[in-house]
């Protein structure tokens, strides 16, 4: 299991599938929220506005982060 600490910014979401888009759009998930992962494992652990989600790597693919 590897744990990170990386704070940065969302760029962008990039798919086409509007049932994955609602989904993170629900979340709060949104271009220019700040966004912390904490852990990668079999899933992505990650925080967005003091919220932490726990999402698959289908779900994470599609989540684009600035440097």
């Amino acid at each position: 299991m590897r744990k990170y600490n990386f704070k940065q910014k969302i760029s962008h979401l990039d798919t086409k599938n509007t049932v994955i888009l609602q989904k993170l759009m629900a979340m709060g998930i949104l271009p220019g929220m700040p966004v912390t992962l904490l852990r990668h494992s079999s899933s992505y652990l990650f925080e967005v506005d003091q919220t932490r989600y726990a999402v698959d790597r289908e779900i994470a693919d599609h989540i684009y982060v600035s440097y």
